[in-house]
């Protein structure tokens, strides 16, 4: 658990946490969320097919869309 001010540096942290070499959450650092998983545009289809429309570029769709 994490409590994150307006300006998304860390308040208060339930258990400092350091996973890997890109990963550190403690108190007086900013936050930044966790990677994404990768999604498999094979597995499926219709549900990227809708996760990219709305979006007006390719980029922001791949970015946004499919996270």
């Amino acid at each position: 658990m994490v409590y994150v001010s307006n300006d998304n540096m860390i308040k208060w942290v339930l258990r400092p946490y350091r996973g890997g070499k890109d990963r550190v959450v403690n108190i007086g650092l900013e936050y930044k969320p966790p990677p994404q998983n990768f999604v498999k545009p094979i597995d499926n289809r219709e549900g990227i097919i809708k996760a990219l429309q709305g979006y007006d570029t390719i980029g922001r769709a791949i970015a946004r869309g499919l996270g």
